[in-house]
This record gives C-alpha cells, sequence and structure tokens, in this order.
C-alpha cells in the first residue's frame, strides 16, 4: 500500500503542471457545460449521458467553482489512481516486480499523462476497470463470498453511470469471475446482476428524467448511433 500511495502521489504531482485551461475536445466542452445545465437532448453531454461523471464533476465544482477545471481535477486524480491500481493489479496476479513495471509504465506512458490533463472520461474510465479486474480476481482467489458478489455489481453500477460503453466489454471477465467461484456461482452472480441494475436504475431514471423521458432518451441515442457507426 505505500508503494501504491507512493505511485499515487508521484502521478498527480506530475500531472498538475500540465493540466488544460481550456476545453481539448467537443467533447469536453460538452461535458464542462453539463456540469451547470444537464440535458442529453442538446448534447450536453452526448449519449449515453455519462451521468456519474457529470454528477461528480458538480460536486467538485462546488469547490473548484470552474466546471472545466473540475472535469481536469478529476483525470488527474483519477490518472494517479491508474498507476496506483495497476501496481496492485500487477502485484496481485504475478509478483510485486511485475506490480512496480505496471506502476510505473502508467506513471510515464504520455497516453495516461495527456488524458490525466484534460477534461475526458478515459483515465477514470481506465482506473474504475482496472479497479474491478482486481475485484474479480481477488474474488475469484478467495472462491467468491456474497459480499463479493455485491460489491461487483456495485462497481459495475458505478462505472456504468461513468461510462456506460464499458460495461458490455467486462462481461467476460464478469462471468469468467463467477464461473470460478467455488459454490453457488449462479445465485452469486444473480445478486450481482441484481445489485447492478438496482444501483444502474438510481442514476438512470433521473438522467432519463432530465433528458426529455426514456422515449427522447432512446431516440437520441439511436441517432447518435447511426452518427459515430460509419466512423468505427
Amino acid at each position: 500500500w505505500a508503494v501504491a500511495a507512493g505511485l499515487f502521489v508521484t502521478a498527480v504531482a506530475l500531472a498538475i503542471p500540465f493540466r488544460s485551461q481550456i476545453p481539448y475536445h467537443w467533447d469536453s466542452a460538452e461535458f464542462a457545460i453539463a456540469i451547470t445545465q444537464y440535458d442529453v437532448r442538446l448534447s450536453q453531454p452526448h449519449a449515453p449521458g455519462y451521468f456519474l461523471y457529470i454528477m461528480l464533476g458538480r460536486l467538485v465544482n462546488f469547490v473548484v467553482g470552474d466546471p472545466h477545471a473540475s472535469l481536469v481535477w478529476i483525470s488527474v486524480f483519477a490518472g494517479g489512481g491508474l498507476a496506483a491500481v495497476l501496481y496492485l493489479l500487477g502485484t496481485a496476479l504475478f509478483d510485486r516486480r511485475t506490480g512496480v513495471i505496471a506502476g510505473l509504465l502508467a506513471m510515464t506512458s504520455p497516453l495516461v499523462w495527456f488524458h490525466s490533463c484534460v477534461a475526458l472520461t478515459y483515465v477514470l474510465d481506465g482506473f474504475l476497470v482496472c479497479v474491478v479486474a482486481l475485484v474479480c480476481w481477488r474474488a475469484m482467489r478467495r472462491g467468491g463470498t456474497w459480499g463479493d458478489a455485491v460489491l461487483i455489481g456495485a462497481l459495475l453500477a458505478l462505472l456504468g453511470g461513468i461510462r456506460q460503453q464499458s460495461v458490455p466489454a467486462l462481461m467476460p471477465v464478469v462471468l469468467y469471475t463467477f464461473w470460478r467461484f467455488n459454490r453457488q456461482r449462479l445465485a452469486k452472480l444473480t445478486i450481482a446482476a441484481t445489485t447492478a441494475l438496482a444501483l444502474g436504475l438510481a442514476w438512470f431514471v433521473p438522467m432519463v428524467a432530465m433528458s426529455g423521458g426514456l422515449a427522447t432518451y432512446l431516440r437520441i441515442v439511436r441517432l447518435h448511433s447511426a452518427f459515430n457507426a460509419p466512423a468505427t
């Protein structure tokens, strides 16, 4: 934990002098505007909504007093958290030497460094994805408890509120984790899914309400998907 803390503090210190002062990207501007007026109909932000990311930005904005700077500060600390959790994940999966290498690579990676300095979701998303992977690995190693199932479900709901697209990509990891549990696999998977659904609705319902209702929200998502499909 001392090494993880050291990586976190160092990575944060490396990012602070290079924080972007203006929105780097169209998405950054949408996110910043959404802090004061959230409405997916106006692309504030664009679909699928990133609701908890914006709400976290609002909380930070109470202290910082600048919507864009608030989101940048989230990235700064998430980048430090990513370096720390990659050390913990590498150590858990292999050994401490691997963990140190993983943490140092994250701390000095130009890509991670850059995203730690701009108002975008990617570095926070990366941090949470790695936290889910670490929790799944530790749960699998100890045979899987009911508490593990609840925690994994809660983390998936949190991740979905930050960046919805990442949850489907994690499904193979989650399913493999529960398959490797010692007993009552299906029941524990059901508990995790129920937890994720219940907590997910806690942010999904207000997000949809603030965006004109479910029918309007789904139409916006379809239009956004159709617009981006040719590029992807």
